[in-house]
């Protein structure tokens, strides 16, 4: 009897050797470089509820968590719900740069703006023409030349 409880007790350790744990717990750790910024264990069951911290730079904002460090788009975000591998997952924030948002607004807004000079431009030009006012067609010209000029400026 006493070789059976211990061949029983061998095969049980030899079982649980062989599998691994399974737990599905793995640890979320959030980097900025080198430096950990913050760890969050990943929840027992079920998804887990990401809670990044809210960091700031001057002339940047935060677009999300990547884990490439040297990510342009964020895959992941402060409350996404995510199955986190039992390795864990390493997230890296990623930064946009104001400056570069606002030039891209600007250009957006001014090539809609031409748009718009350069239409009404035009048709002033025209009612004017149809109407002979010398004014009408050098005030709707302008328009239009203005227009064509920030429709170029917005597209660079």
């Amino acid at each position: 009897m006493n070789r059976w409880v211990a061949g029983a007790v061998l095969a049980l350790l030899a079982l649980a050797l062989a599998v691994p744990a399974c737990d599905g717990a793995g640890t979320v750790v959030y980097m900025d470089g080198d430096e950990v910024l913050k760890t969050q264990e990943a929840a027992e069951e079920g998804p887990t509820v990401l809670d990044a911290p809210d960091l700031t730079q001057d002339g940047y904002w935060l677009l999300g968590w990547s884990t490439d460090p040297d990510a342009t788009s964020g895959e992941y975000y402060r409350g996404d719900k995510v199955e986190v591998p039992e390795e864990g997952l390493v997230l890296y924030p990623v930064w946009g740069d104001i400056a570069a948002l606002i030039h891209q607004i600007g250009g957006a807004l001014a090539v809609v703006g031409g748009a718009l000079l350069l239409i009404g431009g035009g048709a002033l030009a025209v009612v004017g023409w149809t109407r002979m006012s010398a004014a009408g067609i050098a005030v709707g010209a302008v328009m239009a030349i203005i227009g064509a000029a920030l429709v170029a400026l917005g597209v660079l």
